[in-house]
């Protein structure tokens, strides 16, 4: 009888090995043609009731596979409002698992005509770091449409902010594996509670960690943190005043400058003129969206010492041509009533997204005089840039505009003094560093 029974389990074993043997790799293209995608398919499908947000691992079928890398392509296409004009092909290759951990490897390969990609994936993947994958290699497509022999450098924060955003807005009941039903459809009202929870519990990484990463804050522990800090910073970028349109064009730039850094700020120049606007611009998102909810304000003192800090400019002025600069700080009023209008501009542009910052944070008795200052900068900008007049010369109307802003600013001033003696605040220290 035992014998009878281990020559059945043989028979059976030997014809699922010939099943399993007689699958032949399939091969397809995406319908926008842009992905091929080659791989064993699955034998059979995974039935699950739970949203694929609970679960970690996925199985890979190459035909889903093609289909959903379309999708999440559709996804960054629709959040830089960009059309799908591709021309590097997408060449997939779905391998069985090694090893845990495994990693996705993507490789930019330079033809003459242009760039193709390759990428290396288990069958067995991590669905998040799938994401992030195919929206790097997207990313990377976009930039490289004009690159010649160096491939364009991506940053770090911008594939993981930009994953971890997708994921939480337009993606968050993504599916990857066949026949799995999504029990329950929910619209996340605050994509970014995740990441508000995390960085709670954890110190926000400054402008030179998210930017230069090292092995331990990449390590599995701290990952989660450098994550949430990213997308805070895709997140926020993204909702600068032309903030899609600036994105889109700092891709644009990438292959023909030699590192990324200079790329993003000739990009965002009407936000940023440096690396340390961009760090103060952060520290004042990072400080706000760690508090202890959206409401929190700061104490009274700091509220003013940044509303003062942004207030004042640092300048170096030399008295004659023969003596040496030194160190000043200027208000407003001066700049515009001296300087050309389009350095003003940026400034000024810079000085708004400081107080929209400032203005979430800033206690309540220092909130309606920080909005007050950004009404009037913002006005400013709208009527000055209807005005016309040549280069160091300004019309009648540029006058009225700019003689009205400063009379309106002053008076700002002057209620600040007082508000600020009422509250018995110590007195601002300018401390500002560019």
């Amino acid at each position: 009888m035992k014998g009878r029974s281990a020559a059945i389990a043989a028979i059976l074993l030997c014809i699922a090995c010939r099943a399993a043997l007689s699958i032949e790799p399939v091969a397809l293209r995406s319908y926008s043609g842009q992905f091929f995608v080659r791989g064993l398919p699955l034998g059979a499908p995974l039935m699950a009731s739970a949203p694929i947000s609970s679960v970690s691992y996925v199985r890979l079928d190459p035909t889903l596979l093609a289909v959903s890398c379309e999708r999440i392509k559709s996804a960054v296409l629709e959040e830089l409002a960009m059309k799908d004009w591709w021309r590097g092909k997408i060449l997939i290759s779905l391998h069985p698992l090694r090893d845990d951990h495994e990693p996705i490897v993507v490789t930019a390969v330079h033809y003459t005509d242009g760039w193709n990609y390759q990428m290396e994936i288990p069958e067995q993947v991590d669905g998040a770091r799938l994401i992030k994958s195919v929206v790097e290699v997207v990313l990377l497509e976009m930039a490289n449409r004009s690159a010649r022999s160096l491939a364009a450098e991506l940053p770090l924060w911008l594939t993981e902010g930009f994953a971890a955003h997708l994921q939480t807005t337009v993606l968050p009941n993504f599916t990857l594996e066949p026949e799995t039903r999504i029990a329950r459809k929910e619209r996340i009202h605050d994509p970014l509670g995740p990441a508000r929870e995390r960085l709670r519990g954890h110190r926000p990484l400054t402008l030179n960690e998210l930017n230069w990463p090292s092995e331990e804050q990449l390590g599995e522990e701290n990952l989660p943190t450098y994550q949430s800090c990213a997308q805070l910073f895709v997140y926020e970028l993204l909702r600068l005043r032309d903030g899609r349109a600036c994105l889109r064009e700092m891709l644009a730039h990438l292959p023909e400058k030699l590192n990324w850094q200079t790329a993003f700020l000739r990009a965002f120049s009407p936000h940023f003129q440096s690396l340390l606007d961009v760090d103060k611009w952060w520290s004042l998102h990072a400080v706000h969206f760690s508090g202890q909810g959206p409401l929190s304000a700061w104490v009274r003192e700091e509220s003013w010492k940044q509303l003062e800090d942004i207030l004042s400019t640092p300048v170096r002025i030399r008295l004659s041509p023969q003596a040496l600069p030194f160190n000043s700080q200027v208000n407003l009023q001066t700049i515009l009533a001296e300087w050309d209008f389009q350095p003003q501009r940026a400034l000024v542009l810079e000085k708004l997204n400081l107080l929209q910052a400032l203005r979430l944070r800033a206690s309540q008795d220092s909130a309606d005089l920080v909005e007050s200052y950004r009404q009037a900068l913002d006005a400013y900008v709208q009527n000055r840039s209807k005005t016309g007049g040549r280069k160091g010369k300004m019309s009648s109307e540029a006058r009225l505009v700019v003689s009205d802003t400063i009379k309106r600013l002053d008076f700002l001033d002057t209620r600040r003094g007082a508000l600020s003696r009422r509250t018995n605040a110590p007195p601002p220290q300018l401390t500002i560093s560019r």
